[in-house]
C-alpha cells in the first residue's frame, strides 16, 4: 500500500540531501512525498500535489512527518502545544469539543482534511425524571443540547465537509509523527512556564482538539541543531518515518486517541561501514575514470594531422551508359500521300495508325534511358560513402575549407534544373499540338470524289465558255483549227493549275507531318544529350555525398572523443559530489571514514549511462529486511543499520 509522506519546507533540505536513501522506495511505489502548505484552507491550496500522487490508487495511507527543532521552542509560537504531547494545543485545553468550526491551527485543519471532520458531539446529562403514569421519580440520561444548536452544528459540519472535499480516494489511515524535545529539556521548559489557572476539560486530547477517528499519533524524542547533533537526530527521525511508512500495523497495535512514543535502534557502526564502503568504491571508480580520460586525451593529441597537407579528393565518376538513340522509329513516313485525303487510302486512318505506332515507339524508347538512369543512380548510391579507414584526420582549418567547398557544390546542385535535361512534359505537349495540326490539315483537304467533281465542273464551265466562240466562228465561216488549238492550250493550263493546287495542299500536309517528326527528332536528341548531362550531375552528387560523409565522419570522430571525455568528466564531477556528500554525512554524525580494503580492485562501470540512472551510484545494500521487535512481532526495516523500531503507549493525564 502506498504511503504518502507529507512534509513542510523545513524538511526539504534534509530530504534532498538524503534522497539516495528514499529513492529506491519511491521507485518501487511504496512511498511518495507530498508538500504541505500550512496556510492552505482546502486541498488545492494545502496539498496541491496530492491528487496527482493518489489518482491511480484505490487504497493509500497518509503519514504527516514534522520535525521540531529545540531552537524553535525558545521562540514565541502562534499555537503552542504541550511539551509532552505535541498534538495537544494549549489554546484547546478548555474546549469541550462540541462546537463544529474551522480550526485556526494548521495541523488540526490538515487532520480534518485527510481524515474527515468529526461529527457534532451532543451533550447528555443524568437527571431525575417523573413518570407521568405512576408519578414516580427515576434517574435518566437527558439530551441537554437544544434542537436549534443541533441543527446549526449539522449545517457547519456539512459546510466544512464540502470545503474539504477531495476528488480522489481519501486515506484509509492518517498517521502523525511529530518530534518533541528530550525529557530534560521538557522539564526545564515546564519550570520556566507559569501554571495554567484553569484545569483542562475532562476529555481526551483528540476530542478536545477535534482530531478525526482515523488519526493515529506518534512522537519521538529528537534534539535540534542547538547541541551539534542535529543531523544525526534528523537522520534518526526520518529513518523512523521511513520504517513506519513501509510497515502495516493492524488496528489492535495502534489505537485511536492514544499517544505512542517511538524508539529507533540505529547502528552507527553499520551506517559508518556502509558509507565508507560506498565512498571507497566511488573513489576507485573515480581514479579509473581519470586514467581513462587521460589516455583518451593523449590518444587524441597523438592523432593530430600533419601541417600543410592537401585536402583529399573525393571525386567519383558516374556514367549513364546507353546506346545512341535512332529517332527514325519515332517519325512518320509521308511518301505515300496522295493528291486527295482518301487516295490511295484514308489519311485520317493512316495518320491515326502512324501516330499510335510512333507513340508506342516513344514509350519503348523512353524505357532505355530510364533503365540506364536507374542503374547509374544505384551505382552512385553504392559509392556515395567513403570507407572510414580511408578517411584521414584534418585539422580545424582544413575542415573549414572542405566545408566551404561542399557548400559551393551544394549551391550548384540546387541551382541545376535536372528536369530540363529531358523535358518530357513539354515534348508531349508539342507532340499533341503537332498531331492536332496534322488532323486539322487533313480535315481541310478534299476527298477524291470532291476533286473529281471540281475538275469536271471546271471543265464544263470552261467548255461552256468556249461554245459562243465556236458558234461565232461557224457563223462567220472562220476556220476552227486555231480556235481548237487555243482551247486545248487553255485547257492544259487549267489542268496544270488544278494539279499545282492539289500538290500545294499535299505539301502543306507534309509540312505539318514534318513538324511532328521534328518534335520526335528533338526527343531523340534530348535523350542522347541526357546521358551526358546526368553523368555529370550524378558525378557531382556522388562527389558531394562522399565529401560530406567524410567530413561528417571526421567531425563525428572529434565529437565522439569530446563526448566521451565530457561523459567521463561529468562522472568524475558526480563521483566527487557523492564522495563529498558521503563524507559530510559521516562528519555531521561524528563518524570517521574507514580505510579501503580493496584499493587495487577494479570496478565495473558503464560510462554511457548518466549518473542519474547509473546503478554504480547506489548504496548497494539490502533493503526491506524483516526483523523482530521486543514483542516478537515481525517488522520490516529499510536498511541493515536500522536495527529495529519500537513504540509504546504513553499515559496521558486528563
Amino acid at each position: 500500500m502506498l504511503t504518502v509522506i507529507i512534509t513542510t519546507d523545513d524538511s526539504d533540505s534534509f530530504l534532498h540531501e538524503y534522497s539516495t536513501l528514499f529513492l529506491p522506495f519511491q521507485q518501487e511505489g511504496q512511498i511518495a512525498f507530498c508538500h504541505w502548505n500550512p496556510a492552505g484552507k482546502d486541498y488545492k491550496s494545502a496539498l496541491p500535489e496530492l491528487s496527482g500522487l493518489v489518482a491511480a490508487q484505490t487504497e493509500w495511507r497518509a503519514l504527516v512527518a514534522l520535525i521540531q527543532r529545540e531552537d524553535d521552542l525558545d521562540q514565541e509560537q502562534e499555537f503552542p502545544a504541550e511539551l509532552d504531547n505535541p498534538f495537544d494545543f494549549c489554546c484547546n485545553g478548555r474546549q469541550d469539543g462540541y462546537e463544529v468550526e474551522e480550526s485556526n491551527i494548521p495541523l488540526i485543519r490538515l487532520a480534518q482534511m485527510l481524515g474527515g471532520v468529526p461529527e457534532p458531539i451532543y451533550e447528555f446529562a443524568d437527571d431525575l425524571v417523573q413518570q407521568p403514569e405512576t408519578g414516580r421519580w427515576m434517574r435518566d440520561t437527558v439530551l441537554k443540547t437544544t434542537r436549534e444548536s443541533i441543527r446549526q452544528q449539522r449545517i457547519k459540519w456539512s459546510v466544512l465537509e464540502d470545503k474539504y472535499q477531495f476528488s480522489g480516494p481519501k486515506p484509509c489511515a492518517v498517521w502523525f509523527l511529530v518530534s518533541r524535545p528530550y525529557p530534560a529539556s521538557r522539564v526545564r521548559k515546564k519550570n520556566q512556564e507559569p501554571d495554567s489557572p484553569e484545569p483542562k476539560k475532562d476529555l481526551s486530547f483528540a476530542q478536545r482538539n477535534r482530531y478525526p477517528a482515523r488519526a493515529r499519533f506518534f512522537t519521538m524524542d529528537c534534539m535540534g541543531s542547538r547541541y551539534g547533533r542535529g543531523t544525526l537526530e534528523e537522520f534518526r527521525f526520518w529513518m523512523a518515518a521511513l520504517t513506519l511508512a513501509i510497515n502495516d500495523y493492524d488496528g489492535g497495535r495502534v489505537e485511536p486517541e492514544k499517544l505512542y512514543q517511538i524508539h529507533l535502534d540505529l547502528s552507527t557502526e553499520q551506517w559508518r561501514k556502509l558509507l565508507s564502503d560506498y565512498c571507497n568504491r566511488l573513489s576507485r571508480i573515480r581514479r579509473m575514470m581519470e586514467r581513462r580520460a587521460s589516455a583518451l586525451r593523449t590518444r587524441a593529441h597523438q592523432e593530430e594531422p600533419p601541417k600543410e597537407q592537401e585536402l583529399p579528393d573525393f571525386t567519383f565518376k558516374v556514367t549513364v551508359a546507353m546506346d545512341p538513340v535512332n529517332s527514325s522509329e519515332l517519325q512518320v513516313e509521308d511518301g505515300d500521300l496522295g493528291l486527295s485525303r482518301d487516295c490511295p487510302e484514308d489519311e485520317l486512318d493512316w495518320w491515326g495508325r502512324s501516330v499510335r505506332q510512333s507513340g508506342r515507339a516513344m514509350e519503348k524508347l523512353l524505357m532505355a534511358p530510364r533503365r540506364a538512369l536507374d542503374q547509374a543512380c544505384l551505382y552512385a548510391h553504392r559509392n556515395s560513402s567513403v570507407v572510414p579507414i580511408q578517411v584521414r584526420k584534418l585539422d580545424l582549418y582544413q575542415q573549414e575549407e572542405l566545408e566551404h567547398l561542399l557548400m559551393e557544390e551544394e549551391i550548384a546542385l540546387f541551382q541545376t534544373n535536372a528536369d530540363e535535361a529531358l523535358p518530357l512534359g513539354r515534348i508531349r505537349r508539342d507532340r499533341r499540338k503537332a498531331d492536332r495540326q496534322v488532323r486539322e490539315t487533313i480535315g481541310g483537304r478534299m476527298s477524291r470524289r470532291m476533286t473529281t467533281i471540281a475538275g469536271v465542273a471546271a471543265l464544263l464551265l470552261y467548255l461552256a465558255g468556249f461554245v459562243p466562240e465556236w458558234i461565232r466562228a461557224r457563223m462567220q465561216g472562220t476556220e476552227l483549227g486555231p480556235i481548237l488549238l487555243a482551247c486545248a492550250i487553255r485547257l492544259g493550263i487549267l489542268a496544270v493549275v488544278g494539279l499545282l493546287t492539289l500538290l500545294w495542299f499535299r505539301h502543306g500536309l507534309r509540312r505539318k507531318v514534318g513538324d511532328y517528326n521534328a518534335v520526335m527528332r528533338t526527343l531523340g536528341t534530348k535523350i542522347n544529350a541526357m546521358c551526358e548531362f546526368y553523368s555529370g550531375y550524378l558525378t557531382q552528387i556522388c562527389t558531394y555525398m562522399r565529401g560530406r560523409g567524410a567530413l561528417d565522419l571526421i567531425q563525428s570522430r572529434t565529437v565522439a572523443v569530446q563526448e566521451q571525455t565530457d561523459r567521463m568528466e561529468r562522472h568524475i564531477r558526480a563521483l566527487d559530489r557523492c564522495c563529498r556528500q558521503t563524507i559530510s554525512w559521516m562528519e555531521s554524525m561524528g563518524l570517521e571514514r574507514m580505510e579501503d580494503e580493496h584499493s587495487g580492485q577494479p570496478e565495473y562501470f558503464n560510462v554511457e549511462i548518466p549518473p542519474e540512472e547509473n546503478e554504480a551510484y547506489e548504496l548497494r545494500t539490502r533493503r526491506s529486511i524483516l526483523k523482530r521487535d521486543r514483542s516478537g512481532r515481525q517488522i520490516r526495516v529499510p536498511y541493515p543499520f536500522v536495527q529495529g523500531l519500537e513504540f509504546e503507549r504513553e499515559e496521558l493525564f486528563k
